[in-house]
């Protein structure tokens, strides 16, 4: 299908499609978190959790095979299984130290494994550290419990055990199908592949699997692009998460083997977007806040229609748990007094666990004003439109937020990425690809310039 620019889109991306603003998975966002972050004051936030509320759980197995070149998630290659296993015995034993803090049993109402690639696990494994997890919290039927999946390492035997591990939503890598695409990012893998890790997951009664695609890689052209949107509908996905690629080789030095002048431009990125969002629509998927889709039947789309969707760590979710509980290196938990987040090195993680401490290094409590403008965010990320006037504490609460943000907002307004209200606001369809710009004139720690988010489109 064919996608231009307009003049007023080629102004915009001038004018805000630049710079760098935070995904806001979290506000505050894990770069203003405070290093030597107190290990006591986690266990104090886990010995307060209500045993009526259901809490999400996130483990992270921070092992691949190789490194994919794009890739920002804590990791390492290897290709022994050594390190593996020496790094779930500890895993397992933070789990059973947090798990002996909390104030009784608690209800896991949502499971995520990330890293990494989960799925180097023996199905032995994640036996030994789901009975570690059994032993604290209790599982509900209706709990999601998913796994992010790198196809090319995907067994037979941990796909036909997936579901009697409870395992009920996969996740697969994709990026792009283009092979040069693909050559240039160090993950090849091919659409027969995938096709036949999407056929047996289904065999064995796993349906709900989500695609993870990846825009503004180098070679990427509209074309090859469309092709991948192609594609990936062809096997059904119940979701689509259509990320923006975050070059950052200045922190990540594994990125400067991607070729940066075979990127695509602020202008192409955008056209990237816009020809995903309309082809995507096109082909059945509901859109989901930023970057999300989602069939109709999806969970994800009757909670948007509901506006109870929300966002994590993990992007936009069903989930929802106050409270997040992440276990293994560089995890970061969230509760309703703040964020705590373990030590990013498998070094400092084995000697704080080994002496029997929480792995924290980083964190931050969260003071009112941190609250409100979280809220203010996740409506605006969630729902694509604010009132405050539905926030919690009303319009009172958060008008200081507000009026400290309103001269952004009216030059914001003028560009015609939003329309404003009296205390509430509308993002307008040419705003939706701006509408982390938008939520960053809430942001009270965002700074000129930042290198270390994610570029705006």
């Amino acid at each position: 299908m064919t996608v231009i620019l307009t003049n007023e889109e080629r102004e915009l991306i001038a004018s805000y499609g630049q710079g760098s603003v935070p995904r806001y998975t979290s506000y505050p966002t894990a770069p203003n978190f405070q290093c030597g972050f107190n290990p006591h004051v986690k266990e104090k936030w886990l010995s307060n959790l209500n045993l009526s509320d259901p809490v999400s759980l996130y483990l992270h197995i921070p092992f691949c095979r190789e490194i994919c070149w794009y890739c920002g998630c804590n990791t390492k290659a290897t290709q022994s299984d050594k390190p593996i296993e020496a790094y779930i015995k500890w895993l397992i034993q933070e789990i059973e130290q947090a798990g002996a803090l909390l104030p009784g049993r608690l209800t896991a109402s949502h499971i995520h494994w990330g890293g990494g690639t989960p799925n180097l696990l023996q199905v032995e494994e994640f036996s030994a550290i789901l009975q570690a997890v059994r032993n604290h919290f209790d599982i509900d039927p209706e709990t999601e419990h998913a796994i992010e999946i790198d196809p090319r390492y995907c067994s037979d035997d941990l796909i036909k055990a997936l579901p009697s591990l409870g395992i009920n939503r996969v996740s697969l890598g994709i990026q792009d199908f283009n092979l040069k695409v693909q050559q240039a990012i160090n993950r090849v893998q091919s659409y027969e592949l995938v096709k036949s890790c999407v056929e047996k997951l289904r065999a064995v009664g796993i349906y709900n699997i989500n695609f993870d695609l990846i825009l503004g890689l180098p070679f990427q052209t509209l074309e090859s692009f469309e092709e991948t949107l192609e594609l990936s509908k062809s096997l059904n996905p119940s979701r689509l998460a259509v990320f923006g690629y975050a070059h950052l080789p200045q922190r990540l030095p594994h990125q400067r083997l991607i070729p940066t002048e075979k990127l695509p431009n602020s202008e192409e990125r955008f056209l990237l977007n816009k020809l995903a969002k309309q082809r995507l629509l096109e082909l059945g998927f509901v859109e989901i806040g930023l970057d999300h889709y989602a069939l109709p039947d999806d969970t994800m789309s009757a909670q948007l229609d509901s506006h109870e969707l929300t966002r994590n760590f993990q992007g936009y979710t069903t989930d929802k748990a106050t409270s997040l509980l992440g276990f293994g290196v560089s995890s970061i938990s969230q509760f309703k007094e703040g964020y705590c987040q373990n030590w990013s090195t498998t070094k400092d993680y084995y000697e704080a666990v080994a002496k029997g401490n929480l792995p924290v290094n980083r964190g931050l409590a969260l003071d009112e004003d941190d609250l409100i403008r979280a809220e203010i965010i996740q409506q605006i990320m969630c729902q694509k439109k604010l009132d405050l006037a539905t926030l919690p504490g009303g319009v009172e609460a958060a008008l200081p937020a507000w009026l400290s943000s309103l001269d952004k907002l009216k030059q914001l307004e003028s560009a015609g990425l939003l329309i404003l209200g009296v205390e509430k606001l509308n993002v307008t369809d040419l705003g939706r690809i701006f509408l982390r710009v938008i939520a960053n004139a809430f942001d009270a720690y965002s700074k000129d310039n930042l290198t270390r988010h994610a570029s705006t489109l």
